[in-house]
């Protein structure tokens, strides 16, 4: 499943420039959700579609 980052709060974002091709940047994330305190690895940025940055993370369990 993949959840958009827009819909929760979160504590920090650090990330790595994997790899960019096309414009589309994807990153390694680990972000620490307020609400459960959930690391998520894995993430793609989509700056191509829209102005909006659109972030899709993967929840690890």
């Amino acid at each position: 499943m993949f959840y958009s980052l827009s819909k929760y709060n979160f504590v920090a974002v650090s990330f790595s420039l994997i790899h960019q091709e096309n414009s589309v940047i994807t990153l390694m994330l680990s972000i620490a959700l307020l609400f459960e305190r959930i690391q998520v690895i894995c993430g793609c940025i989509d700056m191509v579609s829209s102005m909006r940055i659109a972030i899709m993370v993967e929840r690890q369990c």
